[in-house]
């Protein structure tokens, strides 16, 4: 029994101690210097992996936290990194590179077999880089030299114009990259109207949860902006959070995946409260819902193809929008009613106290 325990303890204390002392495993086997191989995946929590020319990653580099740099390395399949930074310098990725929350940089003769994204910063494809399809970024600049190899387009979303380069492979739609007001037009207002559609189907589907939120925000704009601000610091330092766990990673994609369902119906109900305001200053009787949000929502998707304008408006009307969500409980709260718990019931009424009975004769 005593070597039972004495087992147990010492095989509690190697898992404890191989857990406490893996980001520093990792780190030193990611160090540059003897050839290195591995076969299968290259995981990482607050410790940079640096691969050097002669290691190679059999399938993906996933990092939480921290930063990824390939210099002169091949990974067969994806360069992942949530928190951090990507650097590649003379190496090979053999599909995706992504970054959350950190640049990208190509460098050299880096090559990326399919796409290179990164969402909250900076794409840069430098010197003879070369990418296999897309390039782009998600509130992020977007630059290629003029020696960089881009296959199908280099784009963003809420960032100004990218800078496509020189040595670009045309596809079946002609030009990739359409500069001036062709970009502006074709690049945001398209997708811009597609989304007004969108904002249609869900007024069809959720009248009331639509309705609802966009009272909070003619109401209470301010306030919906300063909450919408507030919860997406929050739910992207939760997101983060969770994601260095690993065993919490389905939990951060939820609070993304909410942040974004909060997005698209305070969209909805801005697009409804704009058309209001402008039918009310023609038609002060008012119209139905419906167009309503067909006239907001394309006065809006008009400010898309204005540079520097499009950013305020996509910035300032997505905090409105998370936050009238938020608010309005995803509609099923209005205004007056209390934030969290049940909403008060109606006040009691003494009962009305009527004459005296009459006493019944002796």
């Amino acid at each position: 029994m005593r070597e039972r325990v004495a087992r147990a303890a010492l095989t509690g204390a190697a898992v404890a101690g191989l857990v406490f002392l893996l980001p520093a495993l990792v780190r030193a086997g990611a160090a540059p210097g003897a050839e290195r191989h591995y076969g299968q995946d290259l995981v990482s929590a607050g410790s940079d992996v640096n691969l050097g020319p002669k290691d190679t990653v059999g399938r993906d580099v996933v990092c939480f936290g921290c930063n990824v740099n390939v210099n002169g390395a091949r990974v067969g399949r994806d360069v992942v990194v949530f928190g951090g930074e990507i650097n590649v310098t003379d190496g090979t990725v053999g599909r995706d590179v992504f970054a959350m929350g950190g640049d990208v940089s190509l460098r050299g003769q880096a090559s990326v077999g399919r796409d290179a994204e990164t969402a909250g910063g900076d794409l840069k494809v430098q010197d003879r880089s070369s990418v296999g399809r897309d390039a782009s970024a998600f509130g992020g600049d977007v630059s290629a030299g003029p020696q960089a190899h881009v296959g199908t387009r280099v784009s963003n979303v809420m960032g100004p114009p990218p800078v496509p380069p020189a040595q670009m492979v045309p596809s079946a739609f002609g030009s990739i990259q359409p500069p001036g007001f062709v970009y502006w037009t074709f690049g945001t207002l398209v997708p811009a109207l597609g989304f007004v559609l969108l904002s249609v189907l869900l007024l069809v589907i959720f009248p009331r949860q639509v309705a609802a939120a966009g009272v909070l925000v003619q109401r209470q704009p301010v306030a919906s902006f300063g909450l919408g601000c507030l919860g997406v610091v929050v739910a992207v330092a939760l997101a983060l959070l969770f994601a260095l766990t690993l065993v919490l990673i389905p939990a951060s994609f939820v609070l993304l995946l909410a942040v974004v369902a909060a997005w698209l119906l305070g969209w909805t109900a801005i697009f409804l409260a704009a058309g209001r305001r402008l039918v009310a200053s023609v038609r002060p009787e008012g119209s139905d819902p419906l167009p309503a949000l067909l006239i907001g929502g394309a006065a809006l998707s008009l400010l898309w193809i204005v540079p520097v304008v499009n950013v305020l408006v996509g910035v300032i009307g997505g905090c409105v929008a998370v936050g009238a969500a938020l608010g309005s409980r995803f509609g099923t709260r209005m205004p007056g009613d209390r934030l969290f718990g049940a909403p008060p019931g109606p006040p009691m009424v003494p009962p009305q106290s009527g004459p005296p009975l009459a006493q019944p004769p002796p």
